[in-house]
Formats: structure tokens, C-alpha cells, sequence
């Protein structure tokens, strides 16, 4: 369902271009267009002026106040079916000021403030379900400013920094019932950017740390569900690379050291389940003990000292 929100030509032009013909009264006057349009309202010099009706050739009106020919002050305007779809505030044969649009079932589709003809300044967005999508600042009729995105259901979705109709600045966004966090942190032109920590939906920490474009990159503390750190380390692309140590759900370190695109590259220690003895010392390749490294068992004793390939000996 669209929201109408097209004026018509300048009366003043029409006025002076379209032909007309009018009683001489100077205050009050029907004044018909050669385009089938009709005004009847107050005049001042032979143009609308002061309280008026203006009727347009498809049947669509307004009704209130004009200046100089122009829509001018309060004043309402109505389709060719009289459903109502602007009532506030004009400037000079413009939407300026105050004002309420509607859609055309007559719910309301955005009510606030206005700047020749664009939402600007504070206002309330609804959807045509007279749900509310957006409360809060607008520039150039784009969400710019603090304000409040909401769901389907009218909950909670977004609420923060916007710039130029997106999220940029320092935001919160939220699960699907407008309460439990599901981010709270910086943006980015729509997207999570800078230092923020996100959730799970039952409401735990999920990670703690440093993203680039919705995506861990950086330094972060990702956690299991039960509240245990997972992983503490670096990130690049939204995987985990770089230094960074592993535990398992029970918050046992299980490996520390190098890693690549998610698995265990470089040099590093693996450890047996107490999360303090050496299983393996060395190097990594592709998540295999690959290159020089030393193998213990579980009372921490050596057991392999020399060349691997892939988890497999090859000297010692």
C-alpha cells in the first residue's frame, strides 16, 4: 500500500498561465482553470489568499490556508476518493513544518517534521498497518540522528546512531522480542564496525571484541553458550588468525598458538586435558602436526622428539 505524497503545480502558476475567470469580488471567489480545476476560498490581488479550497482536475483537493496563490499554513489534502493523505504544516506550495502523512487505508504513515517536502527533524514512522517501523531523527527524508528501528511486531530491532539511513555511530540491536540484546556496539554504514559485544538469543555473551563489517576481525573473546571463553585470540575476515588459545566447553585451554582460516597453522602448543601438560609442542600445518615439535604423554614426558608430515613421523 504507497503512501501518496505528489503535489500538484504551483497555483501561482497555474493561476497565471492557465486562464481563468472569477467574480470581482476581492474576498471571496470561485475561480475556475481551464485544466477543470476549481479553487473557492478567500482571494487578495486575484490569487488565493487565506482560507480555501483548491479542487483539482482528477478529482484530488486540499482545503486550508494559501499565500500569494501558494498552499501556504495549515491545511489538508485529500485524494480523488476523499481519503485523507497529508494534514500539517506548508511553505510555499510545499510540505514544511509539522505535518502527519497517511497511507491511503488511513493509517498513519509518518508523523513529525518536515523540510520542503522531505521528513526532517523528529518524526514517527508506521507501516500500512499502522505499526510503528522508526522513531526518531531525520535528515533529507533519511533516518540521520538518534533514534529507534523496529520490528514487524512493532518491538524493538535497532536502537542508536544512524547516518544517511543507516547505522553508523554507537547502536544496541535486538533479538526478535525487543528486549534481549543481540549487539550492542559500533557501526558502520549499516554494518557492525569498531568495539562491540554480541549475544546470544537466551541472552549469554557470545563475543567480546574488535569487528569489521558484521564480521570478527581483530582482537575478540568469543564464549560457549554456558558462559566459558572459547577462544581468546585474533581474527581476520570473521576467522580465527593469528595468536590465539582454544578451550573446550568446560573452559580447559586445549591449544595455544598460531592459527590460519579457522585451524591450527604456524607454531603451537597442544595441551591433554587438564589444560596445564604438553600433548605436543611445535609446528602446525593445515591443523596437522606438521615440522619439528615433541610429543608427551599424559604424565608429561617426552615421547617423540624429531620431524613430522602431516601427523605422521618422519625422523626422530
Amino acid at each position: 500500500m504507497k503512501a501518496k505524497f505528489v503535489f500538484s503545480v504551483a497555483l501561482v502558476g497555474v493561476l497565471v498561465f492557465g486562464g481563468l475567470a472569477c467574480k470581482k469580488d476581492e474576498t471571496e471567489k470561485v475561480i475556475f482553470f481551464q485544466d477543470g480545476s476549481k479553487y473557492s476560498g478567500e482571494v487578495q490581488n486575484g490569487v488565493p489568499y487565506g482560507n480555501g479550497t483548491f479542487i483539482w482536475w482528477d478529482g484530488s483537493w486540499y482545503e486550508g490556508q494559501f499565500q500569494s496563490g501558494l498552499r501556504h499554513g495549515q491545511g489538508v489534502q485529500f485524494d480523488r476518493f476523499g481519503h485523507k493523505y497529508y494534514e500539517g504544516e506548508h511553505y510555499q506550495d510545499e510540505i514544511h513544518g509539522e505535518g502527519t502523512l497517511y497511507w491511503d487505508n488511513g493509517h498513519v504513515n509518518y508523523e513529525g517534521q518536515w523540510d520542503h517536502g522531505k521528513r526532517h527533524g523528529y518524526g514517527i514512522l508506521y507501516d500500512s498497518n499502522g505499526v510503528k517501523s522508526y522513531e526518531g531523527y531525520w535528515q533529507n527524508n533519511m533516518k540521520h540522528g538518534v533514534g529507534t528501528l523496529y520490528n514487524t511486531l512493532g518491538l524493538k530491532a535497532y536502537q542508536g546512531d544512524w547516518i544517511n539511513d543507516k547505522q553508523s555511530g554507537v547502536g544496541t540491536s535486538y533479538w526478535g522480542d525487543g528486549v534481549t540484546l543481540s549487539y550492542q556496539g559500533e557501526w558502520k554504514d549499516g554494518l557492525k564496525y569498531g568495539y562491540g559485544k554480541s549475544y546470544f538469543e537466551t541472552g549469554e555473551l557470545e563475543y567480546d571484541g574488535n569487528w569489521q563489517n558484521s564480521v570478527h576481525h581483530g582482537e575478540g573473546v568469543l564464549y560457549w553458550s554456558t558462559g566459558h571463553i572459547a577462544y581468546d585470540g585474533q581474527w581476520a575476515n570473521g576467522a580465527i588468525n593469528g595468536d590465539g588459545i582454544l578451550y573446550d566447553e568446560n573452559g580447559v585451554k586445549s591449544y595455544e598458538g598460531n592459527w590460519q582460516n579457522h585451524v591450527k597453522h604456524g607454531e603451537g602448543i597442544l595441551y591433554w586435558g587438564d589444560g596445564i601438560t604438553k600433548a605436543y609442542q611445535g609446528g602446525w600445518k593445515d591443523g596437522q602436526r606438521s615440522g619439528y615439535g615433541k610429543s608427551y604423554d599424559d604424565k608429561g614426558e617426552i615421547i617423540y622428539d624429531g620431524m613430522s608430515a602431516y601427523e605422521i613421523p618422519v625422523g626422530g
